[in-house]
């Protein structure tokens, strides 16, 4: 099958196109999955970005799925953060807009997609990873440095998911990740 990603998203101020980049190894492997339709997946982050929608185009026999995100709400965390809730965003509606055309493709053969989805996005930390075990373990009351020593992650990082956790005002802070994200660009 052909599924392939594409984003339109702020160099400088989230990690978007960078994480969507890592998505290719999905594409690849969907190239060998059995299903009746393409799907075209636009991620979009930036300001005034309007609302996240699907459509299908029965001539052409593809799906397209365009998810938009405020920027405002990226902006402030860090790439594996961005991945994580991208990452449970994409799956959501994917899953969603795959059984929303269940004339397509039967029942069957949109579980063994989703399944395949799912896993490949498990397997590569973007639903449920690191930043996700971080958090129940620090909920949970272990230790900063043991959860950093336990998931092989920064202190630092680990120190920024606890006090997200735990703050009680919103972050509006560029992340330190985002910005080191543009001095790259347009050569990454």
């Amino acid at each position: 099958m052909e599924l392939k990603f594409f984003s339109d998203a702020l160099r400088g101020t989230n990690c978007v196109s960078m994480l969507v980049d890592e998505l290719h190894g999905l594409e690849e492997n969907a190239k060998e999955w059995d299903f009746p339709y393409s799907i075209i997946i636009g991620v979009r982050c930036g300001p005034n970005m309007g609302k996240t929608f699907r459509r299908f185009y029965k001539a052409e026999n593809y799906l397209t799925i365009d998810i938009r995100e405020k920027d405002s709400e990226y902006m402030v965390l860090s790439k594996n953060e961005q991945r994580e809730r991208l990452g449970k965003l994409l799956f959501h509606y994917f899953e969603e807009s795959i059984n929303k055309y269940p004339q397509y493709a039967d029942k069957p053969q949109r579980a063994y997609l989703i399944s395949k989805v799912e896993q490949w996005l498990m397997e590569h930390n973007w639903l449920r990873g690191k930043i996700e075990q971080a958090r129940l373990l620090l909920q949970d009351g272990t230790d900063l440095f043991e959860v950093s020593q336990l998931l092989n992650m920064s202190l630092e990082e680990i120190e920024d998911i606890f006090l997200a956790l735990h703050e009680t005002e919103k972050r509006t802070q560029i992340h330190k990740d985002n910005l080191l994200a543009n001095k790259g660009w347009p050569y990454t």
